[in-house]
């Protein structure tokens, strides 16, 4: 539940020296520049549900 309230709700960055460019994406979407179906969003999709 930790890493569904990071990842989908939770919207900016943790870093102050983006300038607010992603004030209004939450990390999911911030993730490899947008782009879908890549090596790490499939290993962040798969691991949970195996585990």
């Amino acid at each position: 539940q930790i890493t569904y309230h990071f990842f989908h709700w939770k919207k900016g960055t943790p870093f102050a020296d983006d300038q607010g460019m992603y004030n209004r994406l939450t990390w999911w979407e911030q993730m490899d520049n947008g782009k879908q179906l890549t090596r790490n969003r499939k290993f962040l999709v798969v691991v949970p549900v195996v585990l």
